[in-house]
């Protein structure tokens, strides 16, 4: 899935839930989970309630930093 593809997803979820939205998009290192130099893992996602806890749904990728790019492949919905 692309980057694109999974936006729209998100985006005609949002709109068909017919209900105010959160948005949470943050960067983060997952500590286990294996990285390159200068990566990190993303995330933009839709909440129906912004508390800490509350995951919504979304689009998890990596960052590389260093290429200003998104690694293909690394895109998942959650």
């Amino acid at each position: 899935m692309s980057v694109a593809q999974g936006l729209a997803v998100a985006l005609v979820r949002a709109v068909t839930d017919k209900a105010p939205i959160f948005l949470r998009v943050d960067c983060f290192v997952r500590p286990g989970y294996p990285l390159g130099p200068n990566q990190e893992f993303c995330r933009f996602g839709s909440l129906a309630d912004p508390s800490p806890k509350s995951l919504g749904y979304g689009l998890l990728f990596i960052m590389d930093w260093s290429k200003k790019s998104i690694p293909a492949g690394s895109v998942e919905c959650y």
